[in-house]
C-alpha cells in the first residue's frame, strides 16, 4: 500500500535522512569529545604525561678535588664536573623526581643508593661513585627544579611537563652555592 502512496513514500525517506544526521551529528560529538576524556584516561592509567630533563653534576667538587679524602675516587671523577649530561625521562602521572633520576640512572647504568627517612621521604644516599660524606660531613646529594632548590624530598616532589631537574654533589651545603 506504502508502494503506491508516493507521499508516504517521500515522508519516511525524510525521517531516515534525519534520523541518518542525527545518529552522525552524535557520532562526531563524540569523536570530538573523545580525545580530551581519552588523554586524561591514559595519563590516570600510566601513560606519558609529559617530559622532564635530568643532569647529575659535581662542579664544586670537580673544582675542590682535594675535598675528597679518597685519590682513587679523586682520580676516577671527570674534571668536566659532570655524571650525566642532560637526559630526557618522560613520566606518567604522579611520578615524582627521585622516579625520574632512578629512570634515567638505570637507562644510563649508574648505580645508585637511597634509604627511607621518615615514613614516607628517601633520601639519595649515593649515585655512582660518589656517596654522602665522601667529600667531608656536610657533603652529600641536593637537587634543583628549574633552578631552585627544593624544600622536600625528592620522593615527595611530583613532575610537572618542562621541569629541569638537576641533582648535584655538593662538598659542603653551607659553603658550595649550587
Amino acid at each position: 500500500m506504502s508502494e503506491d502512496n508516493p507521499l508516504l513514500e517521500q515522508l519516511k525517506k525524510r525521517k531516515r535522512r534525519r534520523i541518518t544526521v542525527s545518529v552522525c551529528a552524535v557520532l562526531m560529538l563524540a569523536v570530538i569529545l573523545a580525545g580530551p576524556v581519552l588523554s586524561a584516561l591514559k595519563t590516570a592509567s600510566g601513560e606519558k604525561a609529559g617530559t622532564v630533563t635530568v643532569e647529575i653534576r659535581y662542579d664544586g667538587l670537580a673544582a675542590h678535588p682535594e675535598k675528597l679524602g679518597d685519590p682513587a675516587l679523586r682520580d676516577a671523577l671527570s674534571d668536566s664536573g659532570v655524571m650525566l649530561g642532560r637526559t630526557e625521562f618522560d613520566f606518567t602521572n604522579r611520578q615524582t623526581v627521585l622516579d625520574a633520576l632512578e629512570g634515567v640512572l638505570t637507562e644510563a647504568g649508574i648505580r645508585y643508593e637511597t634509604k627511607a627517612s621518615g615514613l614516607t621521604s628517601v633520601y639519595v644516599k649515593g649515585i655512582g661513585d660518589l656517596y654522602e660524606r665522601d667529600a667531608g660531613r656536610k657533603s652529600g646529594w641536593v637537587y634543583t627544579v628549574n633552578g631552585r632548590s627544593a624544600d622536600k624530598s625528592a620522593s615527595d616532589y611530583k613532575l610537572s611537563d618542562g621541569d629541569v631537574i638537576v641533582w648535584y654533589f655538593t662538598y659542603d651545603y653551607d659553603e658550595d652555592k649550587i
